[in-house]
């Protein structure tokens, strides 16, 4: 009985639960061995339609033959952008130590999971990249983008350090593939880049692939045309012409209404934000929301979290308050 359990406990220790990689774990963590990552974000519904069969994958694949993980792409872009990572779920077998990636586009389902790890690997190998190249690689990109007149096409992964390092104030457009008036501002927008040029840099987000940066903007409609400048972004609602975006650089934005830029980490105090937005929707009240990160972003934080407090203690006492009602009315 004791070899039993011995053995058991072997066998159960060949197999591991899914490893969460972030930015600042990955390297360290997959130093040794394969791994099959999946890279996904929160709001994809493939990803979550996969997430059962991801773990199910987990318990039958050894670590002798491959670890099984993910990277949560909103969260960790660095990572993603690193391994050219365009859509969710995306699924790769990597070997740092072997110093090859292998891209997985077959059926998603455990067997075949199990499968392609267990197979020889030897086909459609790319080289493992390493994160000094593709952060250079970035930088570069960002540097050029900033300086020749075209639209920069900015994602999770680089606005913040583009934004952060540009000398000129930036003016980006948040679209979607889907929108009409998406499609017929991109030629304008590209005048306006050439128009800008030396004046601002002209951006484009596509938030269907950068969710996490329409959040953060709190995006409502598309195309949404924004100029940061300094650590304030100001909101563009004029006729879409190109002397129009250009007054509007040069003064107009003086009269619009102005935000703080969102911070580049997700702390508490956007997850308290967020939290009452949120639940001020299901509650029919969105407007409390939105009035909310007006407040946090036209003055402190602080203010903020007080304002949330108390507008909790309120819902609470308002909330008593109806039960104690209804409990009289009924008995």
């Amino acid at each position: 009985m004791f070899w039993l359990l011995v053995a058991l406990t072997l066998l159960g220790s060949s197999y591991c639960e899914v490893v969460s990689l972030t930015d600042a774990n990955f390297d360290a963590t997959v130093a040794k061995g394969r791994w099959f990552v999946k890279f996904f974000a929160p709001w994809c519904g493939h990803c979550k339609r996969m997430a059962p069969d991801w773990i199910e994958l987990s318990t039958k694949l050894p670590t002798s033959v491959a670890n099984v993980a993910e990277v949560d792409c909103p969260a960790n872009p660095i990572t993603c952008e690193r391994f050219d990572v365009h859509g969710y779920p995306s699924l790769k077998m990597l070997s740092k130590s072997e110093g090859f990636v292998v891209p997985y586009e077959g059926d998603r389902k455990p067997a075949a999971l199990e499968a392609f790890a267990r197979s020889d690997l030897s086909s459609n190998r790319v080289v493992f990249p390493s994160a000094e190249e593709a952060m250079r690689a970035i930088e570069e990109q960002n540097r050029v983008r900033r300086s020749d007149g075209q639209v920069a096409n900015l994602s999770n992964a680089d606005f913040f350090d583009f934004v952060e390092s540009s000398r000129l104030p930036v003016f980006v457009a948040f679209t979607m593939p889907w929108c009409g008036h998406c499609q017929k501002l991109k030629p304008m927008w590209a005048q306006v880049a050439q128009e800008l040029k030396g004046k601002a840099v002209v951006a484009e987000v596509d938030v269907q692939s950068s969710r996490q940066l329409g959040e953060r903007f709190m995006v409502r409609g598309y195309p949404s045309i924004f100029l940061i400048k300094g650590r304030k972004y100001y909101e563009c609602h004029v006729d879409r012409e190109v002397a129009n975006f250009i007054t509007f650089l040069e003064s107009g934005y003086k009269e619009a209404d102005w935000s703080r830029m969102p911070m580049r980490k997700y702390d508490m105090e956007y997850f308290l934000r967020d939290l009452l937005h949120e639940w001020s929707g299901k509650l029919g009240v969105r407007h409390w929301g939105e009035e909310a990160k007006r407040w946090q972003d036209s003055h402190y934080a602080t203010s903020f979290i007080v304002w949330y407090l108390l507008s909790c203690i309120v819902g609470i006492v308002l909330g008593m308050s109806s039960g104690v009602v209804v409990s009289k009315l009924i008995f």
